[in-house]
C-alpha cells in the first residue's frame, strides 16, 4: 500500500481537527486543566502578543479565545474562538473575526452558501498553520489569572 499523506488527507477531511486537537492539549496541557478564568499570554520577538483564554468550561468541551495582536500596523490582529471536543478529541474554530456562520455542511439547514463551508474549511487551517508556527517559536508562557491554581 502506497498511500501519499495528500491523498490520505483527501479521503479523511477530519485530519485538520485531530490533529489541532493534539497539538492545542500538547502545549497547553496546564491551561486546560485550569480554572475558567485562567488565561496565557506569550511575547514573541518580532511578532507580537498573543493570549490564549479559556472562557467556557462544560463536561465533554472546553471553549478557548485565540487572539494575536502583531506588532506590524499593518497586520491587523487575529481573534478566533474555538472548542475543545474531550470526548471526540476534536477541535473545531467555532468564530473568526466575529464572523460565527461557519456552519458544517450538515448543519447547513438551507441558510448558509457554499462559501460559508469553505471558510469554516479555511478557518481550521488557519488554526493548524497558526498551532505549527506557535510550536516552532520558543515562547515563554505567563499566566494572567488572578485564580489561585490547586
Amino acid at each position: 500500500m502506497s498511500h501519499t499523506i495528500a491523498a490520505q488527507r483527501a479521503k479523511d477531511p477530519m485530519w485538520i481537527y485531530e490533529r489541532n486537537y493534539a497539538m492545542l492539549t500538547g502545549m497547553f496541557a496546564k491551561l486546560i486543566e485550569k480554572s475558567i478564568d485562567e488565561a496565557v499570554t506569550f511575547a514573541i520577538p518580532g511578532r507580537g502578543e498573543t493570549r490564549i483564554q479559556v472562557v467556557e468550561r462544560c463536561r465533554y468541551t472546553l471553549t478557548i479565545v485565540l487572539a494575536e495582536a502583531y506588532s506590524a500596523d499593518v497586520v491587523p490582529a487575529m481573534s478566533m474562538r474555538v472548542r475543545l471536543y474531550h470526548d471526540a478529541h476534536l477541535v473545531e474554530v467555532i468564530s473568526y473575526q466575529g464572523f460565527t456562520d461557519m456552519l458544517p455542511k450538515h448543519m447547513d439547514l438551507g441558510r448558509g452558501s457554499p462559501q460559508n463551508h469553505e471558510e469554516k474549511r479555511q478557518a481550521n487551517i488557519l488554526l493548524h498553520d497558526w498551532l505549527v508556527s506557535l510550536q516552532k517559536s520558543s515562547v515563554s508562557m505567563q499566566s494572567t489569572s488572578d485564580c489561585p491554581t490547586q
